[in-house]
């Protein structure tokens, strides 16, 4: 049961948003603050639980339920990914014997796809088969098995070191929609299951590996977890796997947050015996994962006030001032990405937004819009259409995008959403709408220069570099130009998938 945004137990969709002052129909922006160097040192990790001890237990576990290799979709219309608008084929090329390993679209790679969590596909990767993006089609699971514990049932364990960011296990399950979510909720209680394997694929649909699924649903929850859950997007369907939150032991238990990532019942209590134990899992009890208070600009010292007060918890994700905004750099740029693409709260995809609009970085705005930006947007004016606030910060981010061709406001199809708030009855999103509209029209469509296919077939390209800008009467030069187009990259800044 996981989820890698969404709160428990409560739909996320619903989730209130503080509303901004009276005073003003604009969305409210914080003035930007700068991270200042932390006085406190480190705190030294605590030393891990080892169950190496405990017996095997596969075979038992395995009867519980009815293992599944890949999802099982309620209609052919669940689990569709909403981001295959613009080009899914990244820019990354490797030569063996002259390029390292991982610049296959390998972690730390600049791999567009594996910065977004997208797989690239297998024929499509101009990688070929050196490409190491392509995990949850190639079931590339780490070592693992299934153990007996004394307090939790059964649990995962590590049978070697695992790396930090390994993929380690995908969370298979039915994927259901809401309405039998909620009934199948209501009949498992009946039926006196104590223990639900529910997870948030995305709004409205959720995976639910209770009678049937894959051994991913016997992760344990901990307050110190070990695993982190991630939504990819592999093809035309959006999936959800548990990956190594840091390098893991041999004999480790694997766990991960219940209360960021899991749908239950009723609270239980909470036996992971790590010393921070907030005592419960699920009912009301709620946190933010790691990855989540990194997007939003939280510092080390902010991380440790929040999290060291569970009495208040609830308050300060409330309170606009405890999180002070800050400007995104450029190394936050993929963080705060994956967060919006992985939470639907507006909550949290208002306070994620306005890092946006504070962050005035031309070369950092191009670093959102190349990381499948103007999807991302399309996608949160779709989901929060009611939602003035959000709408108008929203649209007042985009306008300061610097945009200088069509080709990806045609692709993502984000006038769609844009037409429909033309004629608002809000005043500041009608007029917000009108201009962004006018910016955009004056933009002329570029030309991408096709280049070769991991077939050698010519293909076109939406990278930054190579579109050609042409007038709209403007015929493409021909084919037997190709070769003779020499265009220099832009001076993008580097980034790297920092966790």
């Amino acid at each position: 049961m996981m989820t890698d945004t969404p709160p428990p137990t409560t739909a996320d969709s619903t989730a209130s948003m503080a509303s901004p002052s009276p005073a003003s129909s604009k969305s409210p922006t914080p003035p930007p603050t700068k991270a200042g160097p932390s006085k406190k040192k480190k705190k030294a990790p605590l030393p891990v639980q080892l169950i190496g001890d405990l017996p095997i237990a596969r075979a038992e576990a395995l009867s519980t339920f009815t293992e599944m290799k890949l999802n099982w979709y309620q209609s052919q219309r669940m689990g569709l990914s909403r981001e295959t608008m613009e080009s899914m084929n990244c820019d990354c090329t490797f030569k063996p014997g002259r390029d390292e390993p991982y610049i296959a679209c390998g972690h730390n790679s600049d791999c567009i796809n594996r910065l977004t969590q997208v797989e690239c596909l297998a024929g499509e990767c101009r990688c070929k088969e050196f490409c190491q993006n392509q995990r949850f089609q190639n079931r590339e699971y780490a070592n693992i098995d299934i153990v007996k514990t004394e307090k939790k049932g059964f649990g995962l364990r590590a049978e070697g070191d695992i790396e930090r960011d390994t993929f380690i296990y995908e969370y298979i399950g039915d994927v259901v929609d809401d309405k039998k979510f909620r009934r199948r909720m209501r009949e498992y209680a009946d039926e006196g299951i104590k223990h639900f394997y529910f997870m948030m694929l995305q709004k409205d649909e959720f995976i639910d590996a209770t009678k049937n699924g894959g051994i991913g649903r016997f992760a344990n929850h901990s307050c110190n977890p070990n695993c982190y859950v991630g939504k990819w997007t592999i093809g035309d369907r959006v999936r959800m796997g548990i990956f190594a939150k840091r390098n893991i032991k041999q004999y480790e238990e694997l766990t991960f947050d219940y209360n960021v990532d899991r749908y239950g019942h009723d609270a239980q209590v909470c036996h992971c015996g790590e010393p921070q134990c907030v005592g419960f899992i699920g009912g009301k009890t709620q946190t933010l994962s790691d990855d989540m208070l990194e997007a939003l600009g939280v510092d080390e010292d902010d991380v440790g006030e929040y999290k060291a007060s569970k009495k208040r918890r609830g308050k300060k994700l409330d309170d606009p001032d405890f999180m002070p905004m800050r400007y995104i750099k450029v190394n936050e740029v993929p963080k705060v990405i994956q967060a919006l693409r992985q939470n639907s709260s507006p909550k949290m995809v208002y306070k994620l937004l306005t890092r946006i609009k504070i962050t005035e970085d031309p070369s950092i705005l191009r670093q959102i819009m190349r990381l499948r930006g103007l999807t991302l947007m399309k996608n949160i004016l779709e989901d929060n259409s009611d939602n003035i606030e959000l709408t108008t910060l929203a649209l007042e981010c985009l306008i300061t995008w610097p945009l200088t061709q069509r080709n990806k406001i045609e692709d993502s199809q984000i006038e769609t959403e844009l037409d429909k708030r033309l004629e608002s009855t809000d005043d500041t999103v009608k007029e917000l709408s009108t201009k962004l509209k006018a910016q955009w029209e004056t933009l002329a469509v570029g030309y991408r220069i096709p280049k070769r296919s991991a077939e050698g077939e010519l293909e076109k390209t939406d990278s930054l570099w190579d579109v050609v800008e042409f007038g709209s009467k403007a015929s493409p030069p021909p084919e037997s130009n190709f070769k003779r187009l020499r265009l220099t990259p832009p001076s993008l800044p580097s980034h790297t998938l920092d966790r």
